[in-house]
Formats: C-alpha cells, structure tokens, sequence
C-alpha cells in the first residue's frame, strides 16, 4: 500500500509539478535572469534534486524550529512529504522493536533521497517532453509511434491527474468521517480519528482504464490531424 499511496500523491503532483517545469523550461533561455537554469540538462536535472531536497528537510528542520517544545517527533515524518509517509509506513511496519526516534531519523534519510531522485525524474520528463515537442513543431521531425504513444500516455495522465486534483482540494469534507476521493471512479479513501487510509481497488483499474482509453483516443485524434496536415502538404 506504501508504494500506491506514493504513486497516487507523484501523480497527483506531478499534475501540477510538471506544468511548471515546463513552463520554465520553454522561458528560461528567453529570460536572463533565468538563464542560468537551462544551460545544461545535467544542471537542470542537478537543481530539481536538490530542490527535493530542500523540500524534505526544509520542512522537517522548519517545523522541529517552530514546534520543538510541543510538538511530536513523528509530525516531522508528516510535513516532510508523501515520500517519507510512505517510508515510515514501509519501516514501521517491519520494525516493531525499533526506537521511534530511529525510525524517524531513518525516514526523514530516506526519504530525502528519494524525494531527490523524484525531482530530478520530474526535471528529466520536462527536458524530454520540451525536446520532442520543440523537434514536432519547429524541427519539422516525424514523430515516431512509440514517442506519440507516450506523449498520449503521459496527456491522459496529465488530465486525470487535474481532474483529481480538484477534487481532492476543492471537496469540503469533514475530517472526522473516512471521505472517499477519486475521478471519474473512487480509488482511495481516508480520514476518521485514528486516519484510516485504504484503496478501493475496483476503482483503481476502473480508472487506469479510462486513463489508457483517453490515452487511446488522443493518440487518434494526433494521428489523424498528422495525416491531414501531411495531405495538405503534400
């Protein structure tokens, strides 16, 4: 369930996430005090990490500052992120005899790393999805199959991941129930006094199923306007 749980918040995200880099991405070589962040895909993989980084231990060093008389060790574990929640379920549920504060410490570790490797993964994407639509509109490049089903893929992902966005933030439900959450179908549940949190499984192959048919039918629609546009070239 960790890694689910983990997925589902990277999607959700990353939905937003992602428009951003891109947006930087296209207007960093067009703004000078920007610059300096595109002149290598390796440094601009580099700073994503280390703004993974940043997130986890910023917060976690952040609230241990403003909270260390009355606040709880494990509060550090929930405003550091989904990584290190999904971390602490993973160790804590495999080491019982283990000291809160060592699992904790372990966790916060953890996922710092992790987080760094998902901000670079996500600065990656960016760079690859701004390159091959940069080929496709001014490059005049075909674009292979397999490159427009991804592109498709990643649209229908994209477009879920908004549309569950929404509902996840704009709901107002009441924290005292266990609420359900999910677009078009119910896929995850959570809430009540003791945060019971589970998935409703028919519901996450309900959804990945629409997701592959939006994926199918965007890759037909870009399949077919190619095709017109190379008759009226033609």
């Amino acid at each position: 369930m960790w890694l689910l749980f983990l997925l589902m918040h990277e999607w959700l995200s990353g939905s937003l996430f992602l428009p951003i880099l891109l947006a930087l991405r296209w207007g960093a070589p067009k703004w000078r005090a920007l610059s300096w962040l595109t002149r290598s895909r390796r440094r601009w993989v580099l700073i994503w990490s280390c703004w993974g980084v940043i997130r986890v231990v910023g917060f976690a060093a952040l609230y241990v500052a403003l909270n260390y008389s009355d606040g709880e060790p494990w509060d550090m574990v929930l405003v550091a992120g989904a990584p290190a929640q999904a971390v602490w379920d993973l160790l804590s549920a495999h080491s019982a005899s283990v000291p809160d504060i060592i699992l904790i410490l372990a966790t916060i570790c953890i996922g710092t790393i992790l987080n760094a490797a998902i901000g670079g993964g996500f600065a990656a994407l960016a760079w690859w999805l701004f390159q091959r639509w940069t080929e496709y509109t001014q490059a005049g490049r075909r674009t292979s199959v397999s490159v427009k089903c991804a592109l498709s893929l990643l649209g229908s992902v994209w477009v879920l991941g908004l549309a569950n966005n929404v509902e996840f933030r704009m709901a107002n439900r009441c924290c005292d129930f266990v609420n359900s959450y999910g677009v078009p179908f119910t896929f995850f549940c959570e809430g009540g006094f003791f945060v019971i949190r589970y998935f409703v499984w028919r519901g996450v192959i309900g959804d990945a199923v629409v997701m592959i048919l939006f994926a199918a039918a965007l890759f037909s629609i870009w399949a077919l306007l190619a095709g017109r546009k190379a008759r009226t070239l033609a």
